[in-house]
């Protein structure tokens, strides 16, 4: 990171880098206002804003969740702050990794019937194109409620809109998992055992893709083991897919459906 004070920015991160902890609980409330680096980058965030809309026509400026306060408590409680600003502005953050911004996203993670895991690669229109992860959007404006971040709606509504599966068809991991990674991204993971193959559920996310006319997602990937992740996936994807892979024997699926 750039022009970054590290005892500031630890003081309103604590959180543990490069490893997986189970999460008991997460309390992410909103702050009233412009976050503090927006404000301090206004000119700038406009000036990029501009040149990755003309590489990338598709991008819209929504309203993101931008994090000032994530800390991780000894008894497991995951408490930040954040605010309601431009998606712009995480986009400048993004291309610095300066202080006073910790990008906080959430991952749901299929577990389909013959012991696979269901992600998805990136559409050429998008600013990660190609790139594998599980499907997944950032918490932005639709995800808050009474003034907190629900991170489980933002799973649900994410998966279903980019691949037209419902995880409510599936058994849902009581844990949520946390890994922090050191460039300023963290991530929340929680699988769903899906009564589903692979081959079902990737034909499934083929169908779904090809009745959308601008598609966010090329294709689905099945990943056998982690030897089937690429090596430009982001850092947070290769560390869960290892754990998974080595603890997925008590995961069990219970439901039956007809189709995701």
């Amino acid at each position: 990171m750039t022009d970054r004070n590290d005892n500031d920015h630890r003081a309103k991160f604590d959180l543990p880098r490069e490893t997986i902890v189970p999460l008991e609980r997460i309390e992410l409330r909103q702050i009233e206002g412009s976050h503090p680096y927006e404000l301090r980058h206004r000119v700038g965030i406009e000036a990029e804003w501009k040149r990755r809309k003309a590489a990338t026509p598709s991008l819209f400026d929504g309203r993101f969740c931008l994090m000032e306060r994530l800390a991780l408590s000894a008894d497991g409680v995951l408490r930040g702050a954040f605010h309601i600003g431009r998606y712009a502005t995480f986009l400048h953050w993004l291309a610095r990794r300066e202080e006073g911004i910790e990008h906080l996203f959430a991952h749901a993670v299929p577990v389909l019937s013959d012991g696979t895991l269901l992600a998805v690669r990136m559409g050429e229109a998008t600013l990660n194109a190609g790139r594998v992860y599980f499907a997944a959007g950032s918490f932005d404006a639709d995800d808050v409620h009474d003034g907190a971040i629900d991170v489980q709606g933002n799973m649900l509504r994410e998966v279903a809109e980019e691949t037209g599966i419902d995880l409510k068809r599936g058994k849902r991991e009581p844990a949520l998992w946390f890994w922090g990674g050191t460039d300023g991204a963290s991530c929340l993971f929680q699988r769903f055992a899906m009564p589903f193959s692979s081959n079902e559920m990737e034909a499934f996310v083929q169908d779904h893709i090809a009745t959308q006319t601008q598609p966010e997602l090329a294709s689905a990937v099945v990943l056998r083991s982690l030897d089937d992740l690429p090596t430009n996936a982001p850092a947070h994807m290769a560390p869960f897919i290892r754990f998974h892979f080595e603890q997925a024997a008590g995961l069990g699926d219970e439901k039956d459906g007809e189709r995701p």
